[in-house]
């Protein structure tokens, strides 16, 4: 018999776990190709026992070191461990206990027991944790970014397996270290160092899963160099109709897009970036990002522009950047009104006919102006007309028989512009069906 061997509980991490055992005790020791952690149990704590962790891969001979003096029995509770040695799960005195693993199909992990028995009754329960067989692992975002300054940014890994981080450059730290090894889904401190450099640099996060059962991740890390860049592509022009307008800026510091002219002046601001904010302030990126600018109607018959202002903005000052960039809208085209002709006249009405056709805005009015005076006609009467297509046709009433009239068509179009054809001329009848009178 081994006496005063252990009187407490201790925590050793090696491949064999010893417990002496007199008369009906036994010693446990944990041993396999997994390189497991060990440790002592006392003889006192019976139910304290060896823990092996396992892949989700089928395994073999996986060994643990029985020391009794007596005779013993081993059971497992679940089916896919397998007691290989001793046979039938009876042993004797000290000997190995080998067992099998089947590979899993889980994507949690999975756990199982062995109970050992000696013939006094004295048990040892054996843990055997296994791994998820199918593995999950993916990390968020995709790549990380920060300027010369650095700083703090966190790494969403999602897992449900052992797996471990690891940096490729000192600046750049997991949890202030270079590599850690986590299980399941974590939230990584990733810290990069200011960089002192002109030019910027680069690093990777790579991911490995454990078990090398899945393919690693690999996280791009970039820092930004103390040398601002700025690059602002073109924005596309915008017809009179108004519309959107986009470019992008490119810059490895933060910047900020303001609107700089509008010409022709105006007190109306018909250019606004989107969401109506004055001032866009971008995050240093090394890739573009896009900027929307949404620009009014025209209802002018010139072209207009409007001229923006990028910066990069930083503690560097007369190191920063300046671009700037025009966006070009094009002029408002009228309405064309034709010159109307009478389709009848009568003593105390006339009806007249034309044709209107719409450009850059549609009509939303026509009609025929019209007055006794040749000289006032554009301010004269005002009569809107039915508008079929391009057609259009105005009914004149309570006019006065035996009269010269003067008229024109008009066009109104969707912004408030108004255009006009050339004048005619006719004279109401005197008298009922006479035919007289002159028809221009």
């Amino acid at each position: 018999m081994k006496q005063n061997i252990l009187s407490d509980f201790v925590a050793i991490k090696k491949t064999i776990l010893s417990i002496a055992v007199p008369c009906g005790l036994m010693l446990l020791s944990a041993c396999s190709g997994d390189n497991l952690d060990a440790e002592i149990i006392s003889t006192d704590l019976l139910s304290a026992g060896t823990v092996v962790d396992v892949s989700g891969d089928a395994s073999t001979d996986n060994t643990i070191s029985v020391d009794a003096n007596c005779t013993w029995r081993v059971i497992s509770d679940v089916a896919w461990i397998k007691i290989v040695k001793p046979n039938a799960g009876l042993g004797s005195g000290s000997q190995n206990l080998t067992f099998d693993v089947e590979a899993s199909t889980l994507s949690t992990s999975r756990t199982g027991h062995l109970t050992i028995t000696t013939s006094g009754d004295v048990q040892r329960i054996v843990t055997v944790t296994q791994r998820a067989g199918n593995i999950r692992l993916q990390a968020s975002p995709g790549s990380l970014y920060e300027s010369y300054t650095g700083g703090d940014l966190i790494l969403e890994v999602s897992s449900n397996s052992q797996w471990t981080a690891t940096s490729s450059v000192p600046w750049l730290t997991i949890n202030s270290q270079q590599s850690v090894t986590m299980e399941g889904d974590q939230s990584l401190a990733i810290h990069l160092n200011t960089n002192n450099n002109p030019e910027g640099m680069g690093g990777t996060i790579t991911i490995t899963d454990v078990d090398h059962k899945i393919d690693p991740v690999t996280i791009n890390v970039e820092i930004g160099g103390r040398t601002p860049n700025l690059v602002v592509t073109p924005a596309n022009d915008v017809e009179a109709m108004g519309g959107v307008s986009t470019f992008s800026v490119e810059s490895n510091f933060t910047w900020t897009a303001s609107i700089d002219e509008l010409q022709p002046a105006s007190t109306t601001q018909w250019a606004v970036f989107a969401n109506n904010e004055p001032i866009i302030g971008g995050n240093a990126n090394s890739g573009g990002q896009q900027v929307t600018v949404e620009i009014n109607p025209n209802p002018t018959l010139t072209e207009r522009t409007v001229r923006i202002v990028v910066r990069t903005t930083s503690d560097m000052g007369s190191n920063n950047k300046t671009s700037q960039l025009t966006i070009r809208q094009a002029a408002a085209t009228l309405p064309v009104v034709y010159t109307p002709s009478t389709t009848s006249v009568g003593m105390n009405e006339a009806t007249l006919a034309f044709v209107t056709t719409s450009t850059t805005f549609p009509v939303s009015e026509c009609g025929i102006l019209y007055s006794t005076d040749e000289s006032v006609v554009m301010s004269g009467v005002r009569v809107a007309g039915e508008l079929n297509g391009q057609d259009a046709v105005t009914t004149l009433s309570n006019l006065q028989s035996g009269t010269n009239y003067y008229a024109c068509a008009y066009s109104l179009n969707a912004v408030g512009t108004m255009v006009y054809s050339n004048v005619i001329s006719f004279r109401t009848r005197l008298t009922p069906g006479r035919d007289g009178n002159p028809v221009p």
